[in-house]
Formats: C-alpha cells, sequence, structure tokens
C-alpha cells in the first residue's frame, strides 16, 4: 500500500499567515481636479505592474498574487495622499444632514472647507438655448 502525498495550498496557507487577503480595496480622492491627472499616472503605474508581474515565469501564483495585492495597496497609499489634502483632516468622520429640502441625509463633511477654496470657484454657465438652431 503506497502512500499518499499530503498536498499543500499555498494561497490559503498565505492567507492564513496574514501574508495576503481575498481581495485588495482601493480608495482615491476625486474632488479636485487635480486628482484627475495624478490618480490616472498612478492607475497607469499599478497596470504596468501587474503586466509584469502576470508575465513572469519564475514566480509562483502566490507569489505573484503576493506582489500584486501589495502593489495596488502601495497605489492605494499613494492615491490617498495626492495634494490637495482632504480638508476633512485624518478621521473623516461623517456630519449627516438634511440639505436643499431633500428627503435623505448627505455628508457635508469638509463642504465648509471646499466653499473657502478660491481655486474651485467657476463661473456659472447658463445652458445656450439657441445651440443649434438656424
Amino acid at each position: 500500500m503506497s502512500r499518499r502525498k499530503k498536498q499543500v495550498n499555498p494561497t490559503v496557507t498565505a492567507m492564513r499567515q496574514g501574508g495576503m487577503t481575498m481581495t485588495v480595496r482601493m480608495t482615491m480622492q476625486m474632488w479636485h481636479q487635480d486628482h484627475i491627472a495624478k490618480n490616472a499616472a498612478h492607475l497607469e503605474r499599478l497596470a504596468g505592474e501587474l503586466r509584469r508581474i502576470s508575465q513572469s515565469n519564475s514566480m509562483r501564483g502566490v507569489d505573484k498574487a503576493i506582489l500584486a495585492q501589495r502593489a495596488a495597496r502601495n497605489t492605494h497609499w499613494d492615491m490617498q495622499h495626492v495634494l490637495p489634502a482632504d480638508p476633512r483632516g485624518q478621521f473623516k468622520g461623517q456630519r449627516m444632514e438634511y440639505v436643499g429640502g431633500r428627503t435623505y441625509a448627505v455628508d457635508t463633511n469638509g463642504h465648509d472647507e471646499l466653499l473657502a477654496r478660491a481655486d474651485l470657484d467657476e463661473p456659472v454657465v447658463r445652458p445656450d438655448y439657441e445651440f443649434g438652431r438656424d
């Protein structure tokens, strides 16, 4: 009678040891026009890194997943620290209010600081109802 060799699942082992998780969540600031180009650059860099990892022939599958998660977490950290910074501060608590006669509450934390910024002011643009008429 032959003995069966014990099978090892390195992905589950890495998850149990805290080396990786099932999913990676990334958030980015997107309340200022400068954030668009900066976050796009971070995402392009992440895409290149993920392509490089996936095309590697020298790594096991679990090592690829761990490196990909690390690259995503680094990109998440970079996108959290783009300037201009979040005006709500470190803890970013919610301030729920009913505004404008709405029947639902809106998180207004940080709105006062954004209203005080002159670089976010834009002129009011009225729709051109004559556009397209001959």
